[in-house]
Order: structure tokens, then sequence, then C-alpha cells
């Protein structure tokens, strides 16, 4: 068994040492590749930052956009409103001013209506005082008449 040892043994040592440059050749090209790779990997992650940073600027941009049309949406219905709200005062003011002439007008009449209904009671003393000096001068004028 020792001899066979001892063959395996000295077939490591020729071997071992031609095997060296080819080893060294391939941990060489593994580290170019290794280095290369690691390379690219970081030109790929820069590349991706970038892009990351310009979508976040447009998101941003786009955000910024949005907020301006919503805020030019909010002015245009607050306008909207407040002309609204005018209209709808100036129609309140319309009716109430028609109210009011209205009312004014009603009672024109009912004062004349009174003032007439005055005018007439005292017209119709006036006629009753008349009539009672009428009848009492007449009686006066019979009393008088009758003494002669």
């Amino acid at each position: 068994k020792s001899k066979t040892d001892a063959k395996a043994t000295d077939q490591v040592k020729v071997l071992v040492p031609s095997m060296l440059p080819p080893l060294a050749s391939i941990c060489t090209s593994a580290e170019l590749a290794a280095e290369t790779e690691a390379e690219e990997l970081r030109r790929h992650n820069e590349k991706v930052e970038e892009e990351m940073r310009c979508q976040h600027e447009e998101a941003q941009e786009q955000l910024r956009r949005q907020k301006l049309v919503a805020q030019e949406h909010m002015k245009r219905k607050n306008l909207e409103m407040q002309d609204q709200l005018r209209r709808m005062n100036l129609e309140l003011q319309e009716e109430l001013q028609q109210k009011k002439i209205a009312m004014q007008e009603q009672l024109a009449s009912e004062s004349a209506a009174l003032a007439q209904e005055e005018l007439r009671q005292q017209g119709l003393e006036v006629q009753e005082q008349l009539a009672a000096r009428g009848a009492a001068a007449a009686a006066e004028r019979l009393r008088r008449k009758n003494m002669e």
C-alpha cells in the first residue's frame, strides 16, 4: 500500500508544478472576469441610479404641474361660485325691491281709501251740520212768520 501512496505522491509532485501556470492563468482570468463584472455592475448601478433620479425628477415635475392644474381649477370654481352668489344677491335685491314697491303701493292705496272714507265721513258730518243749521234757520223763519 505504501508503494501505491509513494507512487501517487510522486505523481502529484510532478503534476502540481506543471499545473501551476495554467491554474495561475485561470485565477488571473477569473480575477479579470470578476473585475470586469464588478465594473459592469458599477456602471449598471450608476445607470439605474441616474434613471431613478430622472424618474423622480419627472414625477416631481408632474406633481408640480398637477398641483398647478388643481389650483387653477379651484380658482376657476371659486370665481364661478362668487359670480353665482353675486347673481343670486342681485336677484334677491330685485325681489326685495319689488316687494317693497308692492307694499308701498298697497299702503298708499289703503291710506287713500282711509283718507277718502274719512273725507266722506267729514262730508256727511258737514252735511248733517248744514242740514241741522238749515232746519234751524227754516224753523226760525217759520217761527218769525208765525209771529207776524
